[in-house]
């Protein structure tokens, strides 16, 4: 028989996920020093003190191969080649009229993605609405996920009864073109968008597969599409079957319900707990799920930049 230790009044999830919060953070620090005493003004100019080649510390200092801080990150940053840029942009691009948002959350982009870390974005508004729904699992699209492999947009899986498997699309497709877009410069926040849509609406994606003798074009016509972040089965052999597409709000309260339906049958002899093409969601809600095997130790520990750790288990 299968043991599981159910926490009666568990926290719930925060709305916010973990990563993204660290964003939020993190753009906040920044415009604290762009408000703040870290900015001294000299004949009218707004200056950033560049690194001291003599600290003692080296967080957040970007180095090469030997450890040498290149040469020009040890300069002062004068804020008038931003404003410089930004003018340039705005008075001298092609397309006219550009927005100031636009710019602006550009602008944000860049810093989050000086950080060379693919796991780190800035959310502008309309990005945080499609994160959200996606969490909730409702969107319309085609249904599947993706992913970037190698640099390379990428299917990890089509969702079941989905637009997106039934015209065909499987694990490890390689999408080179969104109707007729290039997808090989592209973002995956921006592919993402181009492939969500309207329902009734047909999206063509031209894909590699292992085996093509050359790419193909696959027409899908989007579709609203309800995701359940979490199914249960029974399987022969008396085996349950728990698979977890997603951690949302709705993972936890759903397995505890897998949990006592699974109590009920004391002939159920295992458990397979199905995680594969998973893409996340909120860490507090993976983290209640895997603390239930545990008993109430230590699931993830976070080291911070000042050496300090955070541990996180399941809360009761």
């Amino acid at each position: 028989m299968i043991n599981f230790k159910i926490g009666a009044n568990r926290f719930n999830s925060a709305r916010v996920p973990f990563w993204l919060s660290f964003v939020f953070i993190l753009l906040a620090f920044v415009l604290g020093l762009a408000l703040g005493g870290n900015i001294s003004l000299q004949k009218g100019q707004s200056i950033i003190k560049g690194l001291n080649p003599n600290a003692t510390t080296s967080s957040g200092i970007v180095k090469n191969q030997e450890g040498e801080i290149p040469e020009y990150l040890t300069k002062d940053v004068d804020f008038n080649l931003f404003w410089d840029v930004w003018n340039t942009v705005k008075n001298e691009s092609f397309e006219e009229n550009l927005p100031d948002t636009q710019l602006f959350y550009g602008a944000l982009s860049g810093i989050v993605a000086s950080l060379g870390d693919m796991h780190s974005i800035f959310f502008t508004p309309e990005n945080t609405e499609e994160f959200n729904q996606e969490l909730d699992g409702k969107f319309e699209g085609i249904g599947a996920e993706i992913g970037m492999r190698n640099n390379i947009l990428t299917v990890i899986a089509p969702l079941d009864d989905s637009p997106a498997l039934k015209a065909g699309l499987q694990p490890k497709d390689l999408i080179l073109e969104i109707d007729g877009v290039k997808t090989d410069t592209m973002s995956l926040t921006k592919a993402v968008s181009l492939i969500r849509g309207q329902r009734g609406t047909a999206v063509i994606l031209t894909v590699y597969r292992e085996g093509f003798m050359e790419p193909k074009k696959f027409t899908i016509i989007r579709q609203a599409i309800t995701v359940k972040s979490l199914e249960l089965e029974f399987k022969d052999n008396n085996i349950a079957y728990i698979k977890i597409r997603q951690f949302n709000d709705q993972t936890v309260p759903l397995f505890s319900e897998a949990v006592v339906e699974i109590l009920k049958k004391p002939e159920i002899k295992g458990l397979i707990l199905d995680l594969r093409y998973n893409p996340g969601g909120y860490l507090q809600g993976a983290i209640d799920v895997a603390g239930e095997w545990v008993d109430g130790e230590v699931v993830v520990k976070e080291k911070l930049r000042g050496g300090e750790e955070l541990k996180r288990r399941l809360f009761y």
